[in-house]
Parts: C-alpha cells; sequence; structure tokens
C-alpha cells in the first residue's frame, strides 16, 4: 500500500518544519532587535565556515559582516601573531583571514610572475618590502638587463628601475618603515634611495673595497655595512653621516647584525672571529676566537642569542669546524652546536618568533628543525636533490620546503605537529628563492607569485572550518 502523502506522519513532520522555520525567524528576529555591539560578541563565537555565509540572512546581519570589528576579533580569535602584523599593514582583517585559511589548505586563488618571462630571475633574488606591497628583484639574466627591479605586487606592475649599475654583485635592503631602499655593490658605495619614486638620494662614502653586508635597523634610522676592507660602518639613514667606523677585524666582514632592540651590532670575519658592539659608543664588548672563517651571523628575534655559521671544511682545511652554533649574546658563552658534517652550502634560518631555527643542509642530503633553547632536533626532512630552500610562515605555524632546486614543487608542513599538508606544483625551471610575503598571504618562487588572498567579490570557503 502506498502512503498518503497526507498521512498523519507527514503532517506532523511539515508542522514540525513550519514550527522550526518560525522558531528560526523569532530568534532572528530577536537578536536583530540586540545592540550591535551585543550581536558582533555573540557572532565572536561563529566557525570561520560560518561566518562566511552569515552575511545572506537579512541586511542587518549582511551589514555587520561587512563590519571590520567581527572579522578582527576572529581573525585575533584564530591567528594571534599575525593580529598586530595585520593592523599595520592595513589589511581587511576578513581578507587577511581568508588568506590564512586558503594558504593551510593550498588554495591558490591566482598565479602572477612578477616581471619579465616566468624563468626570468635565474640566480638572482626577490625581496619583498616591509608593508609587502613592493617587491625588489635583481636578475642576472632578465629581459630587463641587470637592473634592480622594484614591483607593485597586487598588479604584479613595474614602478622603477634602479639605474647605473654596471657590476655584477648587487646587495638590496628595504627599511621597515617602508621610505627607502638600500644597495650596495663592488664599488665600495652603498646608495640610499626613495622608495616611492626610485630617486637617488645620498651615496655613504668610506668604504674602500666591496661592500659584503648592508641591514638597517629595526627603528629604519640607521644602516650599518660591512666591506672586505675589514670594517664595518654605521650610518645615518636621513643624513649619511658616519656614525661609527668600526674596526678590528684582521679580514674581509663577512656579515653582520643588528640586534632586535638596535643597541648592539655583531660583525663576523673571515678572520674567524666574532665581534659584539655597542653601537651608541662604538666600542667591542666581546669576542669570540679560534672559530673557522665565519660566512653569516644573526641575533635570534628575541636578542638573547646569536649564531654563527663557521665554513665547512675543504680540502686544504681538513681540522676546520663547519658548524652552526648557539652562542649567549650578552656574555658570548657557548650553548649549543646544531648538527654536524655541514654541507658546502649550508645555511640557517630562524622562525620569526624565534623558537625555532631550521639548518640546511648537512652532507647527508638532509634539513633539520631544532629548537633553539633546547638544541633539540624535532623533524628531519631526508633525500634533498641538489641545494634546498626553506621558508617561514609569518605567524611561525608553517614551513616551506623546496627539495633541490629542479624538484618543481614546494611542499608545506605544519610546524608544531610535523603534519605535512599539501605539494604545490611550480612552473619554474630553477628554483633560486622561496619566500612569504610579510602579510602571509602570497609565496614567492623566483619570480613567481602565488596569490592566497581572495579576489574580488570572493568570499571565504565554506567547505572547511
Amino acid at each position: 500500500m502506498i502512503p498518503s502523502p497526507f498521512s498523519p506522519a507527514k503532517i506532523l513532520s511539515i508542522t514540525d518544519q513550519a514550527n522550526f522555520q518560525h522558531s528560526l525567524i523569532n530568534t532572528v528576529n530577536n537578536l536583530d532587535s540586540l545592540p550591535n555591539e551585543l550581536l558582533l560578541h555573540i557572532f565572536s563565537f561563529l566557525s570561520v565556515k560560518d561566518s562566511s555565509v552569515a552575511h545572506r540572512v537579512n541586511t542587518k546581519w549582511y551589514q555587520l559582516f561587512s563590519e571590520k570589528m567581527h572579522w578582527r576579533h576572529l581573525f585575533k580569535q584564530n591567528f594571534p601573531h599575525l593580529y598586530s602584523l595585520s593592523e599595520k599593514l592595513e589589511i581587511h582583517p576578513k581578507d587577511q583571514l581568508a588568506a590564512q585559511v586558503n594558504i593551510k589548505a593550498g588554495r591558490v586563488q591566482r598565479i602572477l610572475h612578477i616581471g619579465g618571462k616566468r624563468n626570468d630571475l635565474g640566480s638572482g633574488y626577490l625581496l619583498c618590502s616591509a608593508d609587502g606591497q613592493l617587491v625588489a628583484t635583481l636578475n642576472y639574466f632578465d629581459s630587463f638587463g641587470f637592473k634592480p627591479c622594484i614591483w607593485e605586487v597586487k598588479a604584479g606592475k613595474l614602478l622603477y628601475t634602479l639605474e647605473n649599475f654596471q657590476k655584477k654583485k648587487v646587495l638590496m635592503a628595504f627599511s621597515p618603515n617602508n621610505e627607502w631602499i638600500a644597495t650596495g655593490s663592488d664599488d665600495h658605495t652603498p646608495f640610499i634611495w626613495n622608495i616611492k619614486t626610485g630617486e637617488f638620494l645620498r651615496a655613504l662614502k668610506g668604504h674602500k673595497q666591496d661592500i659584503t653586508t648592508l641591514v638597517f635597523s629595526s627603528n629604519s634610522q640607521l644602516i650599518a655595512t660591512s666591506s672586505a676592507d675589514h670594517a664595518a660602518r654605521i650610518w645615518r639613514v636621513e643624513t649619511g653621516e658616519c656614525l661609527h667606523t668600526l674596526q678590528g677585524h684582521l679580514l674581509s666582514v663577512t656579515s653582520l647584525a643588528f640586534s632586535p632592540d638596535d643597541k648592539l651590532i655583531v660583525t663576523a670575519s673571515d678572520d674567524h672571529t666574532v665581534r659584539l658592539w655597542e653601537i651608541e659608543s662604538g666600542k667591542c664588548i666581546w669576542e669570540l676566537e679560534r672559530l673557522q672563517p665565519v660566512v653569516r651571523v644573526a641575533f635570534s628575534p628575541n636578542g638573547r642569542w646569536i649564531v654563527t655559521n663557521t665554513a665547512p671544511p675543504t680540502y686544504l682545511q681538513m681540522e676546520a669546524d663547519g658548524f652552526i652554533k648557539l652562542w649567549n649574546a650578552r656574555t658570548g658563552a657557548y650553548k649549543h652546536t646544531f648538527g654536524k658534517n655541514l654541507a658546502q652550502n649550508a645555511n640557517f634560518l630562524f622562525s620569526p618568533d624565534g623558537k625555532w631555527l631550521v639548518v640546511s643542509e648537512y652532507d647527508d642530503h638532509s634539513i633539520c628543525l631544532w629548537e633553539v633553547e633546547t638544541g633539540k632536533c624535532m623533524h628531519t626532512w631526508a633525500g634533498l636533490i641538489g641545494n634546498s630552500h626553506v621558508a617561514f610562515s609569518p605567524d611561525s605555524n608553517l614551513i616551506a620546503i623546496a627539495i633541490g632546486v629542479y624538484d618543481k614543487s614546494i611542499h608545506f608542513w605544519e610546524i608544531e605537529t610535523g603534519t605535512y599538508l599539501y605539494t604545490l606544483p611550480i612552473d619554474v625551471f630553477y628554483c633560486a628563492s622561496i619566500k612569504f610575503s610579510p602579510n602571509a598571504g602570497h609565496f614567492f618562487v623566483n619570480n613567481q607569485m602565488f596569490d592566497f588572498f581572495p579576489q574580488e567579490g570572493a568570499i571565504l570557503p565554506s567547505n572547511r572550518g
């Protein structure tokens, strides 16, 4: 017997649905009668997925979910480490939140080549401005010739080139306040440029040999340069005045770094020493001796530690100790070593929060992630092919790894859990560099940009919470 469409059970079911819909409408109406501040507080308990569709309920909800206040709270709740960055960069928190959801899930919204041909970057490099809105490219073999090029990220538009570069060795740095660009080369003289127009502002004259490093202080008031002339110099950016010449090294100064509070500067040299200097007085506080040639030195983000990367042994220096070591920044006391048997091209990178240090790579073609405070190896990635590249996300939650320059893919992992997330295919012949943008919404492989920000008119994907 075919059940009647008007059976008591069916009628009851229809009645229940009508009652539910009526109750739901009443609930929405009751909510709408509440003050906006209270409504926004209630909405703060919604998930990212629910927030992405709740604006469809009615006109008032549409208006409220367009307010920055709700998305700001939701973003701070889900990505606390990126919240202050988002506020500083003046990105709508809804867009920033959508980008973080997309980048963790591997949902690329668009791919853009920043200038030239898709493989133009060659063995050059790409550098992001502090606000993530500009990038500088330096291509050794590209369709623009050998010139530093400044691009607007969102449109991939060339803004200007920095002219009069005849040399093949150029260093670049953006100031943290997004006002200046500094360049240095083997003509012995660093230059300061206006970041908005590309106008040449001043030359920093004093070094007698090639510039090896140039770094802005975090407050953008000072710039430090090192040179093959055995000295480092500290300059006032706005005037070009040399405040101090840091002398004492016997060979080329290969690397330097400001402390996060801009009170100290550390220098490393081919003379097997590392020196810590007080910026205000220009005096040397302590010196580490009897190392091997130090190719790179850096402060930890919290300023407590200094890391040194000494050159690994060669056939002429079989006794050399090619290690990456941690030292107490205040006293110069040795803390621990991050593994042994470094490859010739070994490098290190701090996570932005200073908790992690990744070392790439060792003689066995592996990459290790170390906990800085304990010196414990947390994760190892083996089976690398050729030179590898590593990048941390700005909130220190993700790590991206290019396992060899010809692998044509980038692998993303969640750091705390060690969970593999996904593989991102890349369309480049040779992987020269990878990096996250400061706003954490763009990812760069050479001059190829993967954009995770929602495009115009798009909403947050609703299939993931």
